[in-house]
């Protein structure tokens, strides 16, 4: 586990943090869930002491993967037309873990948009799964199992994994799956979602 909190107090992480970028958290509520962001991502990628990142860009949850997508190859590893990285190597495997991690930290999600999710949220989120996400894969022809009534959805939150309209969708090649995430997301954007 990492033992980073200390990058919390830091003035040097504070001044590499982007404060002064557009989209950057002026809470404090904020700055705390941003380091423990990152805590979490190093231990995630099995980081002990991970160095200390300047932040170029806040952004929002459904661009992370287009920004780590840009950043990662800059860094030493390529995906190939399956969208899957390559010159992962055992022995490169750690320096892979690092890339992640740094480009996590280059570009994170604006703070405020990791909460958990309110019954709001969870209200938004269920619509756009019945009236936009559901009917785009239907087009695509991949039937959807019967999504849960409304409130049964907000009350599993946390306690179950929630209702998913891709889990039903198997045997799927991974560039036929990425075509689908892009036409049908499984999210609505950031600021429908939470409001910002």
């Amino acid at each position: 586990m990492c033992a980073c909190t200390h990058v919390t107090y830091s003035s040097a992480a504070r001044e590499k943090s982007g404060a002064d970028l557009p989209n950057a958290p002026t809470r404090s509520s904020d700055w705390r869930r941003y380091f423990e962001i990152l805590d979490q991502t190093a231990a995630a990628y099995q980081i002990a002491d991970p160095e200390l990142v300047e932040v170029r860009r806040w952004i929002l949850p459904e661009d992370a993967d287009e920004y780590r997508n840009r950043c990662v190859p800059g860094r030493g590893f390529h995906r190939n037309d399956a969208e899957v990285w390559t010159d992962v190597s055992p022995a490169r495997r750690s320096w892979f873990r690092d890339a992640m991690y740094v480009c996590a930290a280059q570009y994170p999600v604006i703070p405020r948009n990791t909460v958990v999710l309110r019954h709001k949220n969870l209200a938004i989120l269920y619509e756009w799964l019945t009236q936009t996400e559901i009917p785009c894969l239907e087009r695509e022809g991949y039937p959807t199992a019967k999504p849960p009534l409304k409130r049964e959805f907000i009350a599993s939150y946390g306690k179950t994994e929630l209702f998913s309209p891709y889990v039903g969708i198997s045997n799927v090649a991974p560039a036929e799956l990425l075509r689908l995430n892009k036409l049908c997301p499984q999210f609505p954007p950031a600021p429908l979602l939470y409001g910002t």
